[in-house]
């Protein structure tokens, strides 16, 4: 993957400049039931549709795996949200496989950590236009709450396309 410029990055999200969390003791923070409400776009520019989520994470100690799965609905439209990730060989890297129905589909996801922040990178092809779109999806982590925010960073240009605040 390309590597994006920081103000693109900043545009979007301001990351804590925290130290890094150990890989496995953020993901194991997401384990269990949440509910979720926030927004989304279809794309940059389109008007801000209202989302309510239920997901629940499971935390597998064996190999480090946090699932979440799930399901989203706006006025009209709903689907399933579901994914994976694992640390890899850097205590602060991750990987794994994000399913977004409302947007990307199903991409690989390559992300860092500093503080309580993860940020993952991933690329897909727009289905409208057969593009390549960048984006880049922040999880924000904390004991009783977590967000998830994703943009598009395609073109040096930055849009945020969807912000949605989880709880237990």
């Amino acid at each position: 993957m390309r590597k994006l410029p920081k103000t693109a990055i900043a545009a979007i999200f301001a990351l804590c400049p925290a130290a890094p969390a150990q890989a496995a003791e953020i993901l194991e923070t997401l384990d269990g039931k949440w509910s979720g409400s926030g927004w989304a776009r279809h794309k940059p520019g389109a008007e801000r549709e209202t989302v309510r989520c239920r997901i629940s994470g499971i935390y597998r100690q064996t190999d480090r795996r946090l699932t979440l799965k799930g399901k989203c609905a706006s006025p009209g439209r709903s689907g399933r949200l579901d994914g994976y990730v694992e640390p890899v060989d850097k205590a602060d890297t991750y990987a794994g496989r994000w399913s977004n129905p409302f947007g990307a589909g199903s991409t690989m996801v390559h992300g860092r950590n500093r503080g309580d922040a993860i940020t993952f990178r991933f690329k897909f092809r727009d289905r409208e236009t057969d593009e390549t779109v960048n984006g880049i999806m922040v999880w924000t982590v904390r004991a009783d709450r977590f967000t998830i925010a994703t943009g598009d960073v395609s073109g040096g240009k930055a849009a945020i396309l969807s912000e949605i605040e989880f709880q237990r």
